[in-house]
């Protein structure tokens, strides 16, 4: 058998951290067989190289998460979105209308996996 070979960019703390709360899908800090069998699924399928790139849009995507997530909660909730949507210029669409997008399973917040599926990291969000 082949060892895998990690390029070094991978092993970023942030890159690490950003990958851990992505695949963590629900609250509790832990990530569940479930959570890591379907990344290992997804990981099967992907060459490390092309994670290395997607790894460093899913950084920036988390660093902007946490920012704006300031109770957190794990999900952008209303107030918290909305300080994002100002700050970010985001008003080409009205605001409710983005929060109904982003907001795909309907609880009133956004999670970082809900935002990740929508900027085409779905496979590591499922």
């Amino acid at each position: 058998m082949e060892a895998i070979s990690v390029p070094k960019s991978l092993l970023k703390k942030r890159h690490v951290q950003a990958l851990f709360d992505l695949i963590n899908t629900d609250p509790d800090d832990d990530i569940a067989f479930d959570e890591f069998y379907a990344w290992w699924q997804y990981m099967a399928k992907t060459n490390f190289y092309d994670l290395e790139q997607k790894m460093s849009g899913i950084s920036d995507l988390h660093f902007f998460f946490k920012k704006y997530d300031t109770d957190g909660s794990g999900k952008l909730e209303r107030n918290e979105f909305m300080r994002m949507y100002n700050e970010l210029g985001l008003h080409a669409v009205p605001v409710e209308q983005y929060f109904k997008i982003l907001d795909a399973n309907g609880d009133n917040g956004i999670s970082l996996q809900e935002i990740a599926a929508i900027m085409g990291y779905t496979e590591l969000a499922e």
